[in-house]
């Protein structure tokens, strides 16, 4: 039997992390921050995509041991979404990312699909100028 393989960029496992559901979240919520990495997980039997993100700034408050606490300077795990996986697959591993939540959306392509589908503008910010500028200095020594 062929053993199964997958194209993933990088996958670090039993990373702390936070995470917030799609349904925790309100249109207009923004996370901006640095791609750390991603791992798979099987939802209805199809594979999906996780996301993690070291955030570095946002506008909302994640539950952690029944406290709100801030997400900034913590890693947030976001779940698969086709908006979102079309940006994030494209990203490279320690670019910058923003995702902002726009709220439910029917599905344009088929008018007969009833179901409300999360929507995201989601934009890869590419190289931090910090991290190179960080880079630099530390080559100089």
């Amino acid at each position: 039997m062929k053993k199964r393989s997958f194209n993933a960029k990088v996958v670090k496992a039993n990373v702390p992390s936070l995470f917030r559901g799609w349904k925790e979240w309100q249109p207009g919520d923004y996370v901006e921050g640095v791609y750390h990495s991603m791992y798979e997980t099987t939802y209805n039997k199809q594979i999906q995509f996780n996301w993690r993100i070291e955030v570095k700034d946002c506008n909302f408050k994640v539950e952690k041991d029944g406290k709100l606490i801030s997400p900034i300077g913590q890693i947030l795990v976001l779940n698969s979404a086709g908006s979102l996986n079309k940006v994030m697959q494209e990203s490279e591993i320690g670019w910058g990312v923003f995702v902002q939540y726009a709220g439910k959306v029917r599905n344009k392509k088929d008018p007969t699909d009833k179901q409300l589908y999360h929507n995201f503008e989601a934009v890869e910010t590419g190289p931090l100028e910090g991290d190179a500028a960080s880079n630099e200095d530390d080559s100089d020594l």
